[in-house]
């Protein structure tokens, strides 16, 4: 009886010890995203949203995803997967952020419906951000360098869409 009591503590012991290449404790979770600011109204038509803030809320928050990875890139500026302390964090950080900006826009339905078509565009190519930022968030709390890489190689691209497809007239 004493020998299964050592053995059950022994595996309690070893189940609880991270890893190489598994998630801890300490990488922290995805947040809840605050909720999204108002976009300014029509002052012809209270409570509608003017057509023009609405396209220029999506340019401006285009930019600002832009400006994120850049930061980010400026930092870590290859696909390296760093072993500085910060690192993870940061890189943490800077999905929570493109996931929250993102997901903010994602909520953002057409003022009228000549822009159907083009909201849906740019809800697909958000999407498809959405999706692939949590892939490369999943790569650095799972320490997968190899899919951290391939996040890094595609982030780019699937940005260029979603800033390809703001930046076009609806």
């Amino acid at each position: 009886m004493r020998r299964a009591g050592v053995t059950l503590a022994g595996l309690v012991l070893l189940a609880s010890a991270p890893a190489c290449g598994t998630p801890d404790s300490s990488f922290p979770p995805e947040p809840v995203c605050a909720t999204p600011e108002p976009i300014a109204t029509s002052r012809s038509v209270v409570g509608v949203t003017s057509p023009a803030a609405f396209l220029m809320h999506i340019r401006n928050s285009t930019t600002e995803l832009l400006r994120a990875r850049d930061a980010f890139a400026e930092e870590y500026p290859d696909d390296t997967f760093y072993r500085r302390d910060a690192f993870r964090p940061d890189m943490a950080a800077f999905a929570d952020n493109l996931i929250c900006s993102a997901s903010s826009l994602r909520q953002l339905e057409s003022p009228i419906a000549r822009f159907d078509g083009w909201t849906a565009s740019l809800h697909i190519a958000l999407d498809e951000l959405l999706e692939w930022t949590r892939f490369g968030r999943d790569a650095v709390r799972s320490r997968n360098v190899s899919e951290y890489r391939e996040f890094r190689a595609g982030l780019d691209e699937r940005l260029s869409v979603v800033e390809r497809i703001a930046y076009t007239s609806p």
